[in-house]
């Protein structure tokens, strides 16, 4: 009997410290502590705004919902032997928000194809290990003909220059005095444009020369982001400046586009507006198909 107590005590003894030990206490709780997220609870705390004045709760604009108006004047004109576009626009910002703005924001989606963007230094090849033969086309091309915007004039439109300055995709211009509410700017932006091969290097456009045996040797010409546009300013995320790498969509403020396009007088243009002059530039056959 005595060495039964014995042996019962020193059982106690040892287990004593594991009973009171913070260590299994707290494995205890991470064992009983639950993961469970309810698939069906309401989301209107969570997920969805809350209604305002700027947007009602059915997702129509509120009673002091505002956006901004750009208005673009734009020449532009196309170099077929080199290869690009040469521009000028004059860009007209309505400020219709309740804000005093002192800069603006423009989008330079094309300046994903300089070298040094930061879509082509986060390009990658697949997961497979191997590259293709049009990947290595490319990467040659990459090396040879650099893309994107040259930027060569921003200024008033009594040519005093405005500050600005280039971050990858974007540009930002510092307005020469600030922008109060309801009070509108004009500016002119010069640019010039290399077009992309785009059998080569691909994107959303460019040109593609039809060389093989058997073509005619002409040129299709496709211009998509190819000048310089206003960022959107909204009241729920300020400017919409993040870059562009090539793929993903935007949004961009409304206005008026009065667009004055220049080609070789062999081309035929298409292009989204108003034809205005079509019983002087359509051929008989022209005309037919297009009414």
């Amino acid at each position: 009997m005595k060495n039964y107590l014995r042996l019962l005590l020193v059982t106690l003894a040892l287990a004593m410290p594991f009973l009171f030990s913070p260590f299994a206490d707290a494995e205890a709780l991470r064992q009983t502590k639950g993961t469970f997220r309810d698939a069906f609870r309401q989301l209107d705390p969570e997920e969805l705004p809350t209604p305002n004045d700027f947007r009602s709760a059915s997702g129509a604009p509120g009673s002091r919902y505002w956006q901004q108006q750009v208005d673009y004047k734009i020449q532009i004109r196309l170099d077929e032997t080199n290869r690009s576009l040469s521009g000028r626009e004059v860009i007209k910002y309505k400020n219709n928000s309740p804000d005093t703005i002192t800069y603006l924001w423009l989008l330079l989606d094309q300046n994903n194809y300089r070298r040094n963007s930061i879509a082509q230094l986060t390009r990658t090849t697949a997961e497979t290990g191997r590259i293709s033969f049009d990947e290595v086309r490319r990467m040659a091309r990459m090396q040879e003909w650099e893309g994107g915007f040259n930027i060569k004039a921003v200024a008033t439109t009594s040519g005093a220059g405005l500050r600005h300055n280039i971050v990858d995709t974007l540009l930002r211009i510092d307005l020469a005095a600030p922008l109060a509410p309801g009070q509108e700017v004009e500016f002119v932006i010069e640019f010039d444009l290399p077009m992309v091969d785009n059998k080569l290097v691909g994107g959303r456009s460019g040109y593609e020369c039809f060389t093989a045996a058997g073509q005619d040797g002409n040129c299709i010409f496709e211009a998509a982001q190819w000048f310089p546009r206003l960022a959107v300013y909204s009241d729920y995320e300020g400017w919409h400046n993040k870059a562009f790498l090539g793929a993903g969509e935007f949004t961009l403020e409304f206005g008026s586009y009065d667009v004055e396009i220049t080609v070789p007088s062999d081309f035929v243009v298409a292009s989204t507006g108003e034809l205005v002059n079509a019983n002087a530039i359509l051929s008989p056959a022209q005309a037919q198909r297009l009414a």
